[in-house]
């Protein structure tokens, strides 16, 4: 049994890409919400190791689902924080929101398969 990986992403099409490389990368407990609240729900039940999350998602934003989900869980995931916007990744949130990475959504889809893989092995 490998490690169980949520995407948390209001983007259908990126969900899936997303699903697919780490698929193609070897993950095979993938686990998808489409919103925070789906997230926060589907992490309480299928307790992933780690968790990809969007920072602007419907109801409740990419930050605020962290949090709820590191103050819940006796044993905390660790995050990948993403967004198509630069500006949104800012290095302080991420900091204090105790997010482990992030990765600019772009066509590199291996540069997140990296990141994931070097989380999962540390």
């Amino acid at each position: 049994m490998g490690p169980r990986i949520l995407i948390i992403d209001d983007n259908e099409a990126d969900r899936d890409l997303i699903s697919l490389y780490l698929k193609k990368a070897g993950f095979d407990e993938i686990f998808t919400a489409v919103n925070g609240e789906d997230g926060f729900e589907v992490t309480k039940q299928n307790k992933p190791s780690l968790v990809i999350l969007d920072v602007l998602l419907p109801k409740i934003n990419g930050f605020e689902t962290a949090r709820r989900i590191q103050q819940s869980m006796d044993t905390i995931p660790q995050f990948i924080i993403i967004s198509g916007n630069q500006g949104l990744l800012d290095e302080l949130k991420i900091k204090e929101n105790r997010i482990n990475a992030c990765w600019l959504k772009s066509s590199n889809y291996g540069g997140l398969v990296k990141i994931v893989k070097e989380l999962i092995t540390h």
